[in-house]
């Protein structure tokens, strides 16, 4: 997992002078959050004394909305399939009672699995923006996680993008970080309020000009 929800040592307040701008008071992080300004109680595995974190951003939650659905109907549906079964003339009291424990079972299991592994998917895919650099987490189906940086002198240009109805009635697109050196690029998908984060980032690029 990444080792970014590690509490700060002594977390303050108190903000250096030349700080003040970025920081004001730290806001607190709750497990559903998905855009977070100054996230009190999140730091970086290697994170240097005199970094903060100015952006916390995950997924915004709107885009759980498809597979939450689909959870629901597949918990809901097994209560129908006697009915469906009785109109086409099955019984069934032909199949012993532990056949279908176990089947019925192993059912709710695959669909609370099928859950699980959307929201866990959700919950570490994560982008980070610091004074410093930008962090994009990638994680998928529990698998496989991917960290990508990008230091905020390197990176030549930022833009978003909203597609369709739905991404500009709930204000959310996809991030797009160039590294100046490589070309290569990050990409916080989903972001909530991508016009705030692409500001934040394009002061940062400016600072390093």
């Amino acid at each position: 997992m990444p080792d970014i929800f590690i509490d700060q040592p002594k977390p303050t307040t108190e903000i250096p002078e030349e700080h003040h701008e970025h920081h004001r008071l730290p806001n607190k992080l709750s497990m559903l959050s998905t855009f977070v300004r100054d996230p009190l109680g999140v730091a970086l595995a290697e994170q240097h004394e005199d970094e903060h974190i100015l952006l916390f951003i995950r997924r915004d939650f709107v885009t759980n909305i498809p597979w939450i659905l689909s959870t629901l109907i597949l918990l809901i549906l097994p209560f129908f399939v006697p009915a469906l079964f009785q109109e086409a003339t099955f019984s069934f009291a032909i199949i012993p009672t532990s056949i279908i424990i176990i089947i019925t079972s192993l059912y709710f299991l695959i669909v609370l699995g099928f859950a699980f592994a959307n929201f866990v998917t959700w919950f570490y895919d994560i982008g980070i923006v610091t004074e410093k650099r930008a962090v994009d987490i990638d994680f998928y189906n529990i698998s496989f996680v991917s960290v990508a940086t990008a230091r905020a002198q390197d990176l030549k240009d930022v833009r978003y993008s909203q597609r369709g109805f739905f991404e500009s009635l709930f204000d959310y697109g996809d991030v797009t970080l160039v590294v100046e050196a490589s070309g290569e690029t990050l990409t916080f998908e989903k972001a909530p309020r991508p016009a705030e984060v692409v500001s934040t980032l394009s002061a940062l690029i400016g600072g390093h000009a």
